[in-house]
């Protein structure tokens, strides 16, 4: 977790754990991120959802989603979406993300110190409130 604390430090960055026994045994955070003022393109400003990051043997029993809709409530406070990236064959994260409301936006974009191995990207979206701005994003599937 030390290899991440200058992340977690960086203004806009919200640290969430998951504490059992009295240790962390999970993390993950969300960012207030401006892509395209960073060098990326048809991503849109706003809050971010990182990967999860659950201790080995306590996965698999939900507390990676706790975790998630706990990042997206926070968010969803705070603003009117939340954002993620995937790669396309991360089927685990697509599921969970979907089951929680997220839609698929776009695998037309890059973001700044995001590398798929694949080039197979994708920007999805969660929206909560009905004045939240709809973005149509091209896609390279089309």
């Amino acid at each position: 977790m030390a290899q991440h604390q200058r992340r977690f430090d960086a203004e806009g960055n919200v640290l969430f754990v998951v504490e059992h026994g009295g240790r962390i045994v999970g993390y993950g955070w969300v960012a207030w991120l401006t892509p395209v003022q960073h060098g990326g393109r048809n991503a849109p400003d706003g809050w971010y959802l990182s990967g999860v990051v659950i201790a080995p043997g306590l996965r698999r029993r939900g507390l990676g989603r706790r975790l998630t809709q706990q990042r997206i409530a926070w968010a969803l406070e705070r603003g009117d979406a939340v954002h993620y990236v995937v790669a396309a064959s991360n089927r685990a994260s697509r599921d969970l993300h979907a089951s929680l409301g997220f839609e698929e936006v776009t695998d037309d974009f890059r973001m700044p110190g995001v590398v798929f191995t694949r080039d197979d990207g994708l920007l999805c979206r969660l929206v909560d409130r009905a004045e939240a701005p709809v973005i149509d994003l091209a896609s390279r599937r089309r």
